[in-house]
């Protein structure tokens, strides 16, 4: 599923449905991307994280089930 990070300066780095985030127990947020690389933003670097809430379609541009 698609994310957003946003930052504490409101700014946002988009990333695609192969990429996926994590967090640890210190609260670091870490984005895992779909080519293998990793970055780590700080507690206090990253703001939220916003998921793509749109659903997936199907193959005549109807939404699944």
């Amino acid at each position: 599923m698609a994310f957003r990070v946003i930052n504490v300066e409101g700014l946002d780095e988009s990333f695609a449905d192969a990429d996926r985030y994590t967090f640890t127990d210190k609260g670091l947020l870490v984005v895992h991307t779909g080519d293998g690389r990793r970055r780590v933003y700080s507690p206090h670097g990253w703001r939220y994280v916003e998921e793509d809430s749109t659903p997936p379609e199907g193959p005549h541009g109807k939404a699944l089930p």
